[in-house]
């Protein structure tokens, strides 16, 4: 028995646990998977959200952060940006990237997706220089055209479709996004692409672009 007071003492003197790393205190929380809209403590834990309630302890928490009068909603995507700034000489106008960070995190975007700003041929490169080094989670869209967003004198050309070249570089790059589609722009206004746009026969035509992805019209991995 004589054990007994030193272990009551230990047992008393712990530090009272705080399951949570961090909780964003009073923010209006809007989560449309699970309905929410209004006034929430988010608990986090691990990296993940570990509790949403009215009201939760700051005392069960490492870090408080006063969210009140500010929305905390999960992650948001944008999927249309152009975020590349090319290698060759662009037509005028048509270099309008832009630096995927500066433009996602001040609006809580985490996810952006590339509409087509590059074909295979840059694709290497915009990989290299962007998409690897962002902190922005970076995906694209792979234009069909090889050179990609050059202007309307190659965008619109349909000898420079390159539907082997895209899906080559789609399986290449598969683990840098989820399945996209293919991007090609038409006006209202353009006529209708011939059957055969060219006299090289090798080259793809319209009516086979669909065709040379892994399976007939399915969407290519980016």
């Amino acid at each position: 028995m004589r054990f007994l007071p030193i272990l009551l003492l230990t047992v008393y003197c712990l530090p009272a646990q705080q399951p949570y790393d961090l909780l964003l205190a009073g923010g209006h929380v809007i989560d449309a998977k699970s309905h929410t809209d209004g006034v929430r403590d988010v608990a986090i834990a691990d990296g993940r959200i570990a509790r949403v309630a009215p009201h939760i302890d700051a005392s069960q928490a490492r870090k408080v952060v006063n969210c009140s009068g500010l929305y905390v909603t999960p992650d948001l995507l944008d999927i249309h940006v152009h975020v590349y700034h090319r290698l060759t000489k662009p037509a005028p106008g048509r270099n309008y990237g832009v630096d995927p960070v500066s433009f996602s995190f001040r609006s809580g975007i985490t996810t952006m997706v590339d509409a087509g700003t590059t074909g295979w041929k840059e694709f290497p490169d915009f990989r290299e220089q962007v998409i690897s080094r962002a902190k922005t989670r970076v995906l694209a869209f792979l234009n069909i055209v090889a050179p990609g967003m050059v202007g309307p004198e190659k965008e619109d050309d349909p000898r420079e479709m390159d539907a082997e070249g895209a899906a080559r570089c789609a399986r290449a790059n598969a683990d840098v996004g989820k399945p996209s589609r293919i991007r090609r722009d038409r006006s209202s206004t353009e006529p209708p692409i011939p059957r055969q746009d060219t006299d090289d026969p090798g080259r793809t035509t319209s009516d086979e672009l669909n065709n040379a992805a892994p399976n007939p019209g399915a969407q290519f991995s980016v």
